[in-house]
């Protein structure tokens, strides 16, 4: 989500915020006291007119914007006080919806209990999140702005080798149920079978976020070089409308006796675009985010997508190089199960759809305790 502003003002004064507006006005007068050109009186009337509110009014709304007019007092060169009118605009993804009446009103990043587990419906996009992380009809449900429809669950977590194109399975996700995190995130804590690892929801005005927050650090197969395994996340859709699709290269390896070696010598990436919504570029980062020590943002690794749709399902499979990430995943443990019991098979995970799952209010988290971990996230943006 961006948040731009751009202004525009009747009389040839910059626009300010309120606060800095009073702050320099007043520095201005002070300056002008200090020099003995302004009567006492005057300072006092320019203090007060400095201090008082400035009224605004909006005037224009759409999905993405607003236009608010102003009205402020002035002292103009001979110290007379005057009205002066100016318009500025705030731009950001999903600034409003249309409520039940046709109005335009303004999105909340909110997450509430609801019968169905938790929804999100104060913004241009809704979404229901099941209290069960594998809920038969999606762990999400979401109906984009323009009335389509989008139902998923995360399966399970592979490893790939670009080397020999094999795929093995780390492990499955399972039916952890899921609390809301105040004020737009859901987490389904502990959500796999064979690591510490958690999927995490963040509803936003202008997107929704899906990230996989590991916890350990995924033994590498027997086998594997570590210079060409590759983490993946796979993902199933239980509904979904038809996307168009945009690949391109991520990455390319030039070297032609290189290239002969592997049998996935590139990374591509899929822009995946559902009509209103759209799913773009995603990353994998550490929690934190931040470098406390350097004061610095974390690297981020790239994460290619890659869409597959067959005759009874439809997947997105996420990829990013572990020589990417290594660094991030070195900060957490190790994954305590040993490699001689992890599943070492194809990776082929599906959903069981033939019985219901009880849904029930979700439950709010007491509170919210920071931990450190590496996230493979998408995103879908309005």
């Amino acid at each position: 989500m961006k948040t731009f502003i751009s202004r525009k003002e009747k009389g040839g004064y910059p626009m300010k915020t309120n606060f800095v507006q009073a702050r320099l006005f007043k520095l201005g007068i002070v300056s002008v006291l200090l020099s003995g050109s302004l009567s006492l009186h005057v300072v006092k009337a320019a203090a007060q007119i400095a201090d008082s509110n400035v009224i605004e009014r909006v005037v224009d709304r759409g999905p993405h914007h607003k236009e608010i007019e102003t009205t402020r007092t002035v002292l103009d060169q001979s110290g007379k006080a005057v009205t002066k009118t100016g318009r500025y605009i705030l731009l950001q993804n999903g600034l409003h919806y249309r409520n039940e009446a046709g109005d335009w009103v303004e999105s909340q990043e909110l997450i509430e209990p609801h019968p169905e587990g938790a929804t999100a419906t104060h913004g241009p996009h809704k979404v229901i999140f099941s209290t069960h992380l594998l809920d038969e009809r999606g762990t999400i449900d979401l109906l984009t702005p323009d009335g389509k429809r989008i139902r998923a669950t995360v399966l399970g977590l592979a490893w790939k080798s670009a080397k020999t194109g094999q795929t093995i399975l780390i492990a499955a996700a399972k039916d952890t149920v899921g609390v809301i995190q105040p004020p737009n995130r859901v987490l389904y804590k502990d959500a796999f079978d064979a690591i510490q690892a958690d999927v995490q929801y963040t509803y936003r005005t202008g997107s929704l976020e899906a990230d996989v927050i590991l916890r350990e650090k995924p033994v590498l197969p027997e086998g594997f070089d570590a210079a060409t395994a590759r983490l993946q996340v796979v993902t199933d859709f239980a509904e979904v409308p038809e996307p168009k699709l945009d690949s391109f290269l991520l990455k390319e390896e030039k070297d032609p006796s290189a290239r002969a070696a592997l049998a996935e010598p590139d990374l591509t990436d899929t822009m995946i675009d559902f009509g209103a919504m759209q799913m773009m570029a995603g990353e994998a980062f550490s929690l934190p985010k931040a470098n406390p020590v350097a004061n610095k943002p974390a690297p981020t690794a790239p994460v290619a997508k890659v869409w597959e749709q067959e005759a009874d399902r439809t997947t997105l499979t996420e990829t990013v190089e572990y020589s990417a990430l290594r660094v991030q995943l070195e900060q957490l443990p190790q994954q305590r199960q040993k490699a001689e019991a992890m599943k070492l098979k194809p990776f082929d995970l599906r959903l069981a759809r033939d019985t219901a799952t009880a849904r029930r209010p979700m439950q709010v988290a007491r509170a919210q305790h920071a931990e450190t971990g590496v996230v493979i996230d998408w995103v879908l943006v309005y």
